[in-house]
């Protein structure tokens, strides 16, 4: 089961801090009977991706922009 965040803080895999997009997905009951977890929701994977600018209008983003 997947969950998207976009969040500001610090990075979980380098020194970056600012905005970034996690994707964390989560043991399903299917999961836990296949063997792959040991509960339901327990985190099988988390993806990080920094954002230093906004996709849409291009500015970059940084602490005054702590909006969502």
């Amino acid at each position: 089961m997947p969950r998207i965040d976009v969040l500001f803080g610090p990075s979980i895999n380098s020194d970056y801090s600012g905005w970034v997009l996690v994707s964390k997905f989560y043991a399903t009951e299917q999961d836990v009977r296949a063997g792959e977890a040991e509960m339901i929701n327990e985190e099988l994977s988390c993806y990080e991706l920094t954002i230093k600018f906004c996709p849409f209008c291009g500015e970059e983003l940084n602490e005054r922009n702590k909006t969502t």
